[in-house]
């Protein structure tokens, strides 16, 4: 029954995702929160309930616990609320017309492609900061390094704080989605500056090779998705297609390569090692329900420690030693996993873990709300607010399957960076780009 209503939920809500994608010029964000939402959960209830597969979780001291089929069962129902709830939230906000300023106060910066151009130039540079601080001026070295198990990630360490609290490197490479996106803005405008473009590729080389899955589809997702926002819809057909069936087997790969190490493992084994449940990552509702059966009885709630995070993390931790904690790096800790890991349970057990059952339809609510008004910004938006919102847009796949730290601090680290420099920019004195118009646009 809980699995009936499991899929029939998401059945329901994918009807309605439909109903956006297919009523707005613009890709709708809750579009992507429902697709990225059906890879990391919904697959793994259809996997576990078919094969007649225990839930189960490890602890840090490689201890196996069952979860037992009354809490997965009790999962799959939280699971079908919470999503229910995230719709609703949605539809809420998407009732009332924004009328907020932001994506006019960054197209006043960018009257022209030139302008746009360099915006898109002073991200990459600033990203480059790092490598060039820490001596990887040889593109040689750099890519050895990160093919040789990671390396330069230890060697960009020293531009650490304290116990690597922060990052400067971290700091600056947040700023490379937004680049990214401006390439992505200038490419199906019609203008291909090719440098920036080769910057593009380079750095989606560097996310893939450093195995960071997130990052890679952050990056190259603007690509695919960018001719939907300039009506060839056609290539936009196509370029989804084949983008999607890319980014899955790179994140497969990238699976195995996080596994067993660069060192021991070539490409082409790690391909003949891709299967489907590594591709859809099906263990995340089981994380989940590890969150619904440890927090009250084993584990302190958070009581919100998690949410707060978000918004003080960009306080380097060297100044502030009790800072709160992400709710990765505090359910691992309370798992015994070691000092600087991360896990996650997804949105779901982030917010049991916070409030218990009550915080899945609460924060599934204002989650929603939070993407219908993101989505009367994105259908405002000129050239630049475009290039700076959709990495936020992204964001929310993320969110799926990991902690609110996790998914939006590198958002919101770049942004900071980012609005600082329009601050004292200054508006420009032309009205700026012709917008096209929009049909559908948010109410």
């Amino acid at each position: 029954m809980d699995f009936t209503l499991l899929l029939t939920a998401y059945a329901g809500t994918g009807w309605y995702a439909w109903r956006l994608f297919r009523d707005n010029d613009r890709v709708p964000t809750f579009c992507y929160f429902w697709a990225a939402s059906i890879l990391v959960l919904v697959t793994g209830a259809v996997y576990n309930v078919l094969t007649g597969t225990q839930a189960s979780y490890v602890n840090g001291y490689g201890e196996r616990y069952w979860v037992g089929w009354p809490t997965y069962r009790y999962t799959m129902l939280l699971a079908a609320v919470g999503v229910i709830c995230v719709a609703l939230g949605n539809h809420l906000a998407r009732r009332y017309r924004w009328r907020l300023r932001l994506p006019e106060f960054i197209d006043a910066r960018c009257p022209n492609p030139k302008s746009l151009a360099r915006w898109a130039a002073l991200t990459f540079l600033a990203g480059l900061v790092p490598f060039l601080a820490t001596g990887a001026l040889s593109p040689a070295q750099l890519i050895a390094g990160l093919l040789a198990s990671r390396a330069a990630k230890g060697a960009i360490s020293a531009l650490s704080s304290e116990g690597g609290y922060f990052s400067f490197f971290n700091v600056f490479a947040n700023l490379v989605p937004f680049g990214v996106a401006a390439v992505a803005v200038l490419f199906w405008s019609g203008r291909r500056p090719k440098l920036l473009l080769l910057g593009a590729v380079f750095f989606a080389f560097v996310a893939f090779a450093s195995g960071t899955r997130s990052a890679t589809a952050v990056l190259v997702a603007p690509f695919v998705l960018i001719p939907r926002y300039y009506g060839n819809r056609k290539l936009f057909r196509r370029l989804a297609t084949a983008g999607a069936v890319a980014v899955f087997v790179i994140a497969a790969v990238q699976i195995v390569y996080r596994t067993v190490g660069y060192q021991r493992a070539s490409l082409t084994r790690a391909v003949s090692r891709v299967n489907l449940l590594m591709l859809f990552d099906s263990r995340q509702l089981n994380w989940t329900a590890q969150a619904i059966k440890d927090y009250g009885p084993r584990f302190h709630y958070l009581h919100g420690q998690s949410y707060i995070a978000v918004a003080v993390n960009p306080v380097p931790r060297v100044f502030w030693h009790a800072k709160p904690g992400g709710y990765g790096a505090v359910n691992s800790a309370n798992l015994g996993f070691a000092y600087g890991s991360s896990t996650t349970s997804g949105w779901l057990g982030e917010a049991y873990a916070n409030f218990g059952w009550v915080g899945i339809p609460v924060v599934g609510l204002i989650a929603g709300m939070l993407m219908g008004i993101l989505d009367a910004f994105v259908m405002r938006s000129g050239p630049l607010a475009l290039a700076v919102l959709l990495p936020l847009q992204l964001r929310w796949i993320i969110w799926a399957r990991g902690d609110s730290v996790f998914s939006f601090d590198p958002w919101l680290f770049g942004f900071m960076i980012l609005a600082g420099t329009m601050l004292a920019v200054g508006p420009a004195r032309d009205a700026g780009w012709q917008r096209r118009p929009l049909a559908g646009a948010a109410t």
